[in-house]
């Protein structure tokens, strides 16, 4: 018997899962999720949410293996963090808790997690994760995370990506609570951190790579330190860790010297050609699809003495995100490794009693002909107590960061940027915002601050690059009750620059450039800018892109408003290296100065040239938030040339100072409940012919966020020719940092009017016009 055709129903059998994966320490951002190595989201998520994915088709369909069907919650780790509803509702379904009750389940807190969910796209309570094949596939996840903790810019910005600064990743290795070594601050030599992230970051030497706890933290520490040629000691005098990077950084004639006359040579050797490389290949880790690829550079002139023998080692580099810095690291690694190197151990007198490991010196010892060789240290030992001598383990320097990609004889292409301290060019010191001081000593502290207290904001700058940082000092009393200047912190430069053109008023703006730019490394993506002048008038942004296009800033953050700046208003770049000058507690109306001593690696700016920087604190961080996205009749910016008709309505959106720490609002954002306590107010000023001002209304509307205007109702004064309507935030009688003003016109100013000549000669004539002069009747005499 024949088959009429059509093909045989062919069973189907899906899969579903509800899943939790921990995926990191957090908090961090996740960039992009991979299933089965197919790109499932490719976005950047920096705060918790919930992303819904229809892709049936993503491996073929129902018939062949399915695709994936479902909600993914992303939990970013923060320190709020509670779990998603439908992981508690999940756990409560599967009797892992008795509790549906997000408030009442962990948070999983510090911890980057996803949770499969079926959502309302697969129909189920699990994920649809394909079909026919009982296997889950393998979900992959791109995380960012910048260091935190350190006194600098953990980040540098490469070729657009965001990469850390090795000396960040050191740093919090040693001091992180939670992952980390938990060692104390203190126990850090900041100065020696500062210095050699600055000039990781002039290098462009950005990192980023996965620690995972197969490895211990002191072989990851390890491993940073061999990315960036680096060693870091325990200096034994100070207690404190150093880091020092192992560059052409140095002028021989003023290195110690060590011969005959203090030190034994214990034993010395050098290296024969045979016994050096002359090709190295580095692997390095390609961010657009993070597969490990090569590069590799020769030595020709080595390959030549070894006649024409290629003698070749291979070096893995994983932290290494471009090319460029690939060659220049095998470029580094090949200069050491095809030379003929010296090494030596040198027993010395108690005059070493400062050097460290990292430190250069110079060997001179006639007899055997060596004539001011430099040396780096690379042990030291200091004997048992009582010992009189040192030993040091050198090897002859070679080391340098080549800015080229090719091998040189001549030694590092590296231009040494010392230059002696020299006080800042524009210091300020001013009432820290609510926002920066939550990230510097964190939301439960910041919120208990007392309502007589206040926390200042210390930045400034200095075109010269050689400037890493600056001590902020300020005035103690002494063990005899005297004043004395005292260290209480340390920041970075901030950037600076000045408006090459008029800055409108605007939700987001895009600024091509900055005119007499300085420290432009730190306007990276999430940067907080201070536009205007440093007083209560200026404005707040956020650099939300960089890109070709110039920085994309959202405007009127926080406590402030979008204003209109002409072309010469300084904007300054408060980056994480600034915010961490907040921290010192004042008392509410106290003056308050300091002295920014800047710091190079010549030494730190003597107290007595710097000058005194002072401003009374005015207590910024208490106030409540401005409402934001306010307009008139529907209109976020009203033309003032336009007569308005009324009534007319003001609305706006409500903000909450006490929320607003971690992810900000932009200025156009939906409306937030306030804080509690916290009203609105209106007021309404008239404008008259001559600019003069009038408040003629003032209206508490409680929590409402629209008004009503009716001019019928609340008349302005007479001669008004603008209406200016405000509003504010109120809370405890303190009113917002700067309130929200919209001006516009009542009256049109006359036109086409003409002026009339009449010859004023006589009586007869102006009657002869028509004009009645008679006598004035009715008037009455009063006595004055």
């Amino acid at each position: 018997m024949g088959s009429k055709g059509g093909d045989p129903q062919m069973p189907v059998t899906a899969f579903y899962v509800s899943e939790q994966l921990g995926v990191c320490h957090g908090p961090a951002e996740l960039l992009e999720l991979k299933y089965g190595e197919k790109t499932l989201l490719s976005q950047t998520i920096t705060a918790n949410q919930t992303v819904e994915i229809d892709r049936p088709d993503l491996f073929g369909g129902e018939k062949t293996e399915g695709g994936f069907q479902g909600a993914i919650d992303v939990m970013l780790g923060g320190a709020g963090q509670l779990a998603s509803s439908a992981l508690a509702a999940s756990l409560q379904r599967n009797g892992a808790s008795s509790k549906g009750d997000a408030n009442r389940l962990p948070g999983y807190r510090g911890i980057v997690s996803l949770f499969l969910h079926g959502g309302s796209v697969s129909g189920r309570a699990g994920a649809n994760i394909g079909s026919n094949t009982a296997v889950i596939k393998a979900l992959w996840a791109k995380i960012r995370r910048a260091p935190e903790g350190c006194p600098f810019d953990p980040v540098i910005l490469v070729d657009g990506m965001r990469l850390a600064n090795p000396a960040a990743i050191i740093y919090e290795c040693l001091t992180n609570t939670t992952w980390g070594m938990a060692g104390p601050a203190a126990n850090i030599d900041d100065a020696s951190f500062i210095d050699a992230a600055a000039t990781l970051a002039s290098e462009g030497f950005g990192l980023a790579l996965l620690w995972h706890r197969q490895e211990s933290i002191e072989e990851f520490i390890g491993s940073i330190l061999d990315h960036i040629e680096a060693s870091l000691a325990l200096d034994p005098f100070t207690g404190r860790f150093r880091l020092k990077l192992v560059r052409d950084d140095y002028a021989v004639e003023t290195l110690p010297v060590f011969g005959p006359h203090n030190a034994t040579l214990r034993a010395f050797d050098r290296k024969g050609w045979g016994e050096t490389l002359n090709e190295i290949t580095v692997k390095w880790t390609n961010p657009a699809n993070e597969k490990r690829e090569t590069v590799t550079v020769h030595d020709t002139a080595n390959i030549a003495l070894q006649g024409g023998t290629m003698v070749s080692e291979t070096r893995d580099y994983p932290g290494i995100r471009t090319a460029n810095l690939a060659l220049r690291v095998a470029t580094r690694d090949l200069l050491a490794a095809s030379s003929a190197l010296a090494s030596a151990e040198l027993e010395v007198n108690r005059e070493a009693w400062k050097i460290l490991p990292g430190d250069v010196i110079v060997l001179e010892w006639p007899i055997y002909g060596f004539d001011e060789i430099p040396m780096r240290v690379s042990g030291v030992d200091y004997g048992k107590p009582g010992d009189s001598t040192i030993t040091l383990s050198l090897l002859e320097d070679v080391f340098g960061m080549p800015q080229q990609s090719y091998v040189e004889s001549d030694g590092s292409a590296w231009v040494n940027p010392a230059i002696d301290p020299l006080p800042l060019t524009d210091e300020y010191i001013t009432s820290a915002p609510y926002f920066a001081l939550v990230q510097q000593v964190g939301e439960a502290t910041a919120e208990a601050v007392a309502d007589t207290s206040d926390y200042d904001l210390v930045f400034g700058t200095h075109a010269a690059i050689g400037i890493h940082g600056y001590d902020v000092m300020t005035q103690l009393p002494g063990t005899t009750g005297t004043l004395q200047w005292t260290r209480r912190g340390s920041a970075q430069p901030a950037a600076h620059g000045l408006l090459p053109a008029e800055l409108p008023r605007e939700v987001a703006s895009v600024i091509l450039s900055l005119d007499s730019l300085a420290h432009g490394e730190h306007l990276v993506e999430g940067t907080l800018v201070w536009i205007g002048p440093v007083d209560p008038t200026g404005e707040l942004g956020l650099i939300t892109t960089v890109d070709g296009s110039g920085y994309t800033v959202q405007r009127g953050m926080l406590d402030t408003v979008p204003q209109q700046w002409p072309a010469g208003t300084p904007v300054w770049g408060l980056h994480a290296g600034v915010l961490s000058s907040t921290g010192i507690e004042r008392t509410l109306s106290e003056t308050a100065a300091v002295r920014l001593l800047t710091r190079t690696t010549n030494g730190r700016l003597a107290i007595a040239d710097a000058a005194d920087v002072s401003a009374t604190m005015s207590g910024r961080l208490h106030r409540p938030y401005r409402p934001a996205n306010v307009t008139f009749d529907g209109v976020l910016w009203p033309d003032p040339d336009a007569v308005q008709a009324f009534p007319a309505m003001l609305a706006w959106a409500g903000r909450d100072r006490l929320s607003e720490t971690a992810v900000v609002n932009a200025w156009d954002d939906g409306h937030v409940t306030p804080e509690d306590g916290a009203t609105f107010e209106v007021e309404l000023l008239g404008e008259d012919s001559q600019g003069g001002l009038t408040s003629f209304h003032v209206e508490d509307v409680g929590t409402a966020t629209s008004y009503e205007i009716d001019l019928t109702v609340t008349p302005p004064p007479a001669g008004t020719v603008f209406l200016l309507a405000e509003v504010r935030a109120r809370r405890d009688g303190l009113a917002s940092w700067q309130a929200v003003r919209h001006r516009v016109r009542l009256l049109n100013p006359p036109t086409d009017v003409n002026a009339l000549a009449v010859d004023l000669k006589s009586v007869t004539d102006l009657t002869a016009s028509a004009v009645n002069l008679n006598a004035p009747t009715d008037v009455t005499a009063t006595e004055a």
